[in-house]
């Protein structure tokens, strides 16, 4: 297929030595195959010699290719070339390697004949408007440059793919362009006015680029400043993904473009490159998928690995956890009656799920305190209804979303929060199927799936009560309120779907709130009647037990749990299956002190409780963990001075603003308005409120405060 002379060179070729990562410098493969050449005429030579074999090999069925790297630099010595191959691929490529290698080696010869490199390889592609030229061209090399240093190490390489450097005078553009789309896991989109006003663009990169059911990864960059408000329209889907801008120190936001000086355009580089290296790990753990045709059973696939995929459940040492179900209506508590009927958690929601749909019971929120189980029980719940499934495919299908997975742009999106949630689903099994977030929402509202949202306060707690409520409104989209026609009942459709959502109940300043944002506040007609609840209750005694003797075994759990009793507040404390967890890392170190004869208290532990406590919100906290734990020892003074266990919120808030005032150079360092700082200190400190109690707030157990 290649003919005497190309086939003379490739033989030539792959007995070059390659560098240590499998790359061959332009520079030695042009004094080795086209010695007695200029220059310019043997870069126009090996262009045609790789296209020969790229495409002699395709029409064989073998998956060997010649790849080139972006750069158009006129030095040699920086451009590289290097080959790629399936490792799976057929006899043919195999016997390929063996014959080329034999003849290429002269007695005696001991150089490498590295014909497939180690490392895969993915190309990046540059979608951006020619007008914008000057700017694209100075951003991609202040990328380039960075990526080979911030790639040292991988398991793999990459590159930007831009027009401008890969395509020679004399090329089909546009074929080009459409190849290297094909063939691009991901793409920078470069964004503009100009960008968003180029017809090839929307018309040929955009549709390739953004399609998710082809596994493709678009990461949007405001290269040009522009009011995207005006421009909502123009942009569409874009701003379903997190357009990137640099964050200055002082909270500006820089287009690439506005960066006035070149320290900030260095680091805008840096964290572009920084956020471009993280997705390519991730596109690189998938195993470099670009396209898996979308199944029905690739639902299934998403529904049993998301069912999985959570680092702190543990099956072995789970223990069947405890709740109080219920209406809303009945978390408005008067006097100290608790909410609805007690039950075993998982049951219930089982029960519920089987249980025939109505508008009544087709939403539930689960709520509790912090580390009380909510995460554990909807896993457990999802993984129980997907084996109850296998047999009976009557049963609803559980779709569990972890919010923790997304993170909020300007524009607030359900298939935004469906995207992110599917793309860490996939990257944390290296899945090799493919979902769009249409097909999810449309099990939902038509194949009777039940949509699982866990960790609402993961998300609102950086947002403004505005973009909570925008956040909440578009979950609930993905099951839209039944319109009545006239004065007739309003019916339901079949194969309509259910809810949950999960949040900690402390997030909320009281009771009202809470049970507004699950109703949206009576502006669609719901009422607190129509929505049921599910709180989650502590551990009793004998599930601790039960929970130490499944994770140390029996004998050493029940020792340890004797232990426990022993301890003043310590027993109490476990009853929080996370405390419990923290309890049983520190094993070791109690055992030490009671052989030591020390006394021990619950209070000696609780420092430490704190600190995991706040690693466990990683990501989470506005507020400092420093700032945070000084606060908290501020609170515990005061609430001990006014002789009182707990305060209202009204009060509470009244205290942070107080304490702010009296510590200048700790809110200084904030930019977020109050209410989102008292909102995180609320929601991500060991300060809670329960579910059903109207609006006092405490720390979650007297130790803490102690």
């Amino acid at each position: 297929e290649l003919g005497a002379t190309n086939a003379k060179r490739l033989k030539a070729f792959v007995g070059i030595p390659s560098e240590g990562d499998d790359r061959y410098p332009f520079s030695v493969v042009f004094n080795e195959l086209f010695a007695n050449q200029a220059q310019a005429k043997a870069q126009e030579v090996f262009k045609k010699f790789r296209k020969d074999v790229n495409t002699a090999a395709e029409a064989v069925g073998c998956s060997l290719r010649i790849h080139i790297d972006g750069s158009r630099s006129r030095d040699l010595t920086k451009r590289y070339c290097w080959f790629t191959v399936d490792p799976s691929d057929n006899p043919g490529m195999q016997l390929f390697a063996a014959s080329s290698s034999e003849q290429s080696q002269a007695p005696g010869d001991q150089r490498s004949h590295a014909i497939v490199p180690a490392k895969p390889h993915y190309d990046i592609f540059i979608s951006y408007s020619t007008k914008n030229k000057k700017h694209a061209m100075r951003l991609v090399e202040a990328v380039r440059k960075r990526l080979d240093l911030q790639l040292q190490g991988k398991d793999y390489t990459a590159s930007l793919w831009m027009d401008r450097d890969a395509i020679d005078t004399g090329d089909e553009w546009e074929e080009e362009i459409k190849a290297a789309l094909e063939r691009c896991p991901l793409g920078l989109l470069l964004l503009s006015v100009d960008f968003l006003s180029s017809t090839f663009i929307k018309g040929t990169e955009l549709p390739v680029l953004m399609d998710l059911v082809e596994g493709k990864v678009a990461l949007p960059v405001m290269l040009c400043k522009f009011p995207m408000g005006r421009y909502g329209a123009s942009l569409g889907d874009i701003l379903t993904r997190q357009i990137f801008r640099y964050e200055h120190t002082n909270g500006n936001l820089y287009a690439w473009n506005t960066c006035a000086t070149e320290v900030i355009k260095d680091k805008f580089a840096e964290d572009l490159t920084a956020r471009l290296v993280k997705r390519l790990d991730l596109t690189h753990r998938a195993g470099g998928k670009k396209k898996v045709e979308p199944s029905e059973d690739h639902k299934e696939a998403f529904a049993d690995r998301a069912a999985e995929h959570d680092s702190a459940f543990d099956a072995k040492s789970y223990q069947p956890g405890r709740g109080r179900a219920g209406l809303l209506k009945e978390a408005n508590p008067v006097g100290e009656q608790p909410v609805g009927k007690e039950v075993v958690a998982v049951d219930h929601l089982l029960a519920w799920a089987a249980a025939e749909t109505s508008f009544e019971n087709e939403f539930l929120a689960v709520l509790g305190e912090f580390g009380i189980g909510k995460t554990t029980t909807l896993h457990q719940f999802a993984q129980n209804l997907l084996r109850d499934r296998a047999n009976d495919p009557r049963l609803a299908l559980p779709l569990l979303f972890d919010l923790r997975a997304y993170t909020p742009s300007e524009n607030i999106t359900l298939k935004a929060v469906l995207s992110d949630c599917i793309h860490s689903v996939k990257s944390a099994g290296g899945a090799d199927w493919s979902l769009a977030p249409e097909q999810l929402i449309h099990a939902v509202r038509n194949d009777g799936a039940i949509a699982i949202f866990d960790g609402l306060d993961e998300v609102m707690n950086a947002l403004t009560p505005k973009q909570r409520q925008t956040f909440v409104r578009e979950l609930w989209s993905i099951l839209p309120p039944v319109k009545k026609q006239g004065d007739e009942q309003a019916v339901r459709p079949a194969g309509r779907g259910r809810i949950i959502m999960s949040c900690r109940s402390h997030f909320f300043r009281d009771v009202y709130e809470q049970n507004g944002l699950y109703t949206g506040h009576a502006r669609e007609g719901i009422s607190e009647s129509d929505r049921s609840m599910l709180l989650i209750l502590p551990f009793t005694e004998p599930q601790i037990q039960a929970y130490l003797e499944s994770c140390l075994g029996p004998e050493q759990g029940e020792r340890i749990f004797g232990l426990l009793q022993k301890i003043h507040n310590l027993i109490d404390s476990a009853k929080r299956p996370v405390l419990a967890n923290m309890i049983r890392e520190v094993v070791p170190d109690l055992e030490r002190m009671m052989l030591a004869e020390q006394i021990v208290q619950g209070v000696d532990l609780y420092d430490r409780f704190i600190r995991k406590h706040l690693d466990r919100d990683e990501g989470k906290h506005v507020l400092s963990k420093a700032h945070k734990l000084r606060m908290m020892e501020s609170l515990a003074a005061d609430l001990w001075r006014s002789k009182s266990r707990q305060w209202p919120w009204d009060k509470m808030e009244s205290w942070l603003d107080e304490f702010f005032c009296q510590h200048p150079a700790i809110a200084g360092r904030y930019r977020e308005p109050s209410e989102v700082l008292n909102q995180d200190f609320r929601n991500a400190t060991a300060v809670v409120r329960r579910a059903d109690d109207k609006s006092e707030f405490r720390f979650a157990h007297t130790s803490l405060q102690e």
